[in-house]
């Protein structure tokens, strides 16, 4: 009887033990999943949209299959970090099934901590939409194979991806975030990012924002990237304060504010890579002064800016706007395209190498007076006027090749940007030719000539010019002691500082609601402000988008985005286009000035516009 007992004891003893093993696992996993603010439970699915969400707590995922979830947070005094579409507390794996779409008034996703994973096939999408917050706020991310789609419209400071710790994008992850918010990012990591055999797509329009931006370092590896900052009072396209190293990859970064790639510290590497970037800063691609810094084997494009002087260029191809050059012996990383309106020049005693599999095609100009070895397909559709060899694989294309005749000597042209002084005609040489620019001195009434620069931006001054290719060079100017302002010799006067809003007119102090800008080192002035200050009218369109002035027998029609104006009727091409900032309308100041009779002054070291008549 006793051994019954007993053996029935231990038999209870197990089955109870053996009761209490599904809840001791789920205590063990300290995940929290909640989707429209209620937990999901182990095991559960439930319907959202036409798909369904369903959580294995076992695996630590949550399945996503073809849902659509439109999330409204009713309580925004609740518990801020709390108010998510889908919210997180622990380590979670993300699986995507079809198309998923979220939209949130709050926020899209939100981790409270641990390792975010959203994985999936090629065909697989996850779109998260918020107007409120950030559409995706986590610790970490990885976003792996998949395509993920995050954006995050109104509010101040909201990104479209933010990790508090490292973001990884790999295993051919396609990636889209853009964010309109002041502040803010489209993808943004404080202690790390790593972008890995994959492509992401950034955009970001708002003020003082970054496109791609970590605290720590940036590695894009084998991988395709495409960045623009919109915003003329943004930041960068891509900063890394911690450096950034880009290999084997094709990386496009626009900014209309500040520079398209910074390294702010530690260093900063591109290899075998091509790199297109775009500013209206004076740098494309900069990093700090005191930084191992090396760009080699790559293909780099700048327009807007150059290439920070504080940068090693190691074999590379390298253009400032439209003009290229090949430095030392390159190999081409992947193929390339040499546009119409572009010129890549290599010079004597260097060698651009063409590997077997890549294309380099040439639709502009190519003055070869080095070595070309063809080792892959060179498909020439527009010039190449060889002066040194090419060697390997035939040319193909319906290009044109010009071998120059026994004792031919190329000619390079010095072109003179007197900005605003007497024009002086451009000068033709033999390649190689040296031209001492103190023979050549404009004229200009009230100023003083300070000599020739290299860049518009007026920081390098040069002596003598040698023609290795076709090069401007720009005039400095400094006003006399005698200015328009102490003759009084004028009707009206206007002076504008570069973003100051409080403007001189006639004299007097006059606030203006928006300041003069620089961009693409053009100066933009507000339209209405300067043209009624010399006594025109002005109309704007809001259906045509386009602003009329008129003064007495004068009428100039400006679209916005187009360097096409009207004045009287007749087109006229401006160096500069019309835009709208701030809800302002701004025009090339020197176009519209001088179209009313008006003369135009600008000083560069108190960096001021002067206009009167």
């Amino acid at each position: 009887m006793k051994t019954k007992r007993r053996i029935l004891a231990v038999f209870l003893a197990a089955a109870m033990l053996l009761t209490m093993l599904p809840a001791m696992s789920l205590a063990a996993n300290a995940t929290t999943v909640n989707i429209n603010r209620e937990s999901m439970l182990d095991g559960q699915e439930r319907i959202f949209g036409g798909g369904t969400a369903k959580y294995d707590s076992a695996t630590n995922t949550l399945t996503l299959n073809n849902i659509s979830l439109d999330y409204n947070d009713e309580h925004p005094d609740g518990g801020s970090y709390g108010q998510a579409a889908i919210y997180i507390a622990g380590d979670l794996n993300i699986e995507l099934v079809g198309e998923n779409k979220i939209t949130s008034n709050s926020y899209g996703i939100y981790q409270k901590d641990g390792t975010l994973k959203i994985t999936g096939d090629s065909k697989s999408l996850l779109e998260v939409t918020t107007d409120g917050n950030d559409a995706i706020r986590v610790e970490n991310i990885i976003i792996s194979g998949c395509k993920l789609n995050a954006s995050a419209f109104a509010g101040e400071g909201d990104s479209a991806i933010y990790a508090t710790d490292k973001v990884t994008i790999e295993e051919n992850a396609d990636v889209t975030v853009k964010s309109d918010s002041a502040e803010g990012y489209a993808l943004m990591a404080e202690m790390g990012m790593k972008i890995i055999d994959s492509k992401v797509y950034a955009t970001i329009t708002g003020e003082r924002s970054n496109c791609i931006f970590s605290i720590e370092r940036i590695i894009i590896n084998n991988s395709i990237v495409e960045t623009n900052a919109e915003s003329i009072n943004g930041y960068c396209a891509i900063q890394g304060i911690g450096g950034i190293e880009i290999s084997g990859s094709e990386v496009t970064a626009k900014s209309a504010g500040y520079v398209a790639i910074y390294a702010d510290a530690n260093s900063l590497s591109i290899n075998d890579s091509i790199i297109k970037a775009t500013t209206a800063n004076k740098d494309t691609i900069a990093c700090g002064e005191e930084v191992s810094a090396t760009i080699e084997n790559s293909w780099i494009e700048n327009y807007g800016g150059a290439v920070r002087e504080s940068i090693t260029l190691d074999k590379i191809v390298n253009f400032q706007e439209n003009e290229g050059e090949v430095i030392g012996e390159v190999e081409l990383p992947k193929d390339v395209v040499i546009l119409e309106n572009m010129t890549l020049t290599i010079p004597k005693n260097t060698i651009l190498t063409i590997p077997e599999n890549v294309t380099l095609t040439n639709e502009g100009t190519i003055e070869n007076y080095g070595t070309i070895i063809n080792n892959g397909t060179l498909l020439n559709k527009g010039i190449i006027r060889n002066n040194g060899d090419i060697e390997g694989n035939k040319v193909t294309g319906d290009g044109k090749i010009s071998k120059p005749s026994s004792g031919y000597v190329p000619q390079k042209t010095l072109t003179f940007d007197t900005n605003g002084g007497s024009s002086i005609s451009a000068v033709t040489e033999n390649y190689g030719k040296t031209i001492v620019l103190a023979d050549y001195t404009p004229k200009r009434t009230g100023y003083e000539f300070a000599g020739w620069y290299k860049d518009k931006e007026l920081s390098e001054k040069i002596e003598y010019a040698v023609l290795d290719y076709d090069m401007t060079v720009y005039a400095k100017w400094q006003k006399t002691e005698e200015t328009v302002e102490e003759t009084g010799d004028y009707n009206a006067m206007i002076v504008l500082t570069i973003g100051d809003k409080t403007a001189i007119v006639n004299g007097k102090a006059v606030e203006n609601d928006v300041a003069p800008l620089i961009v693409n080192s053009r100066t933009y002035t507000p339209a209405r402000f300067v043209a009624e200050a010399l006594g025109a009218k002005v109309e704007w369109s809001p259906s045509a988008r386009t602003v009329t002035i008129f003064k007495d027998d004068i009428n100039i029609v400006l679209a916005i985005d187009s360097n096409i104006a009207y004045v009287n009727g007749e087109a006229v091409k401006m160096d500069a286009s019309a835009f709208i900032a701030d809800g302002r309308t701004f025009t090339p100041a020197r176009f519209v000035a001088e179209q009313l009779g008006a003369n135009v002054e600008w000083d560069e070291e108190a960096r001021t516009v002067t206009i009167w008549q």
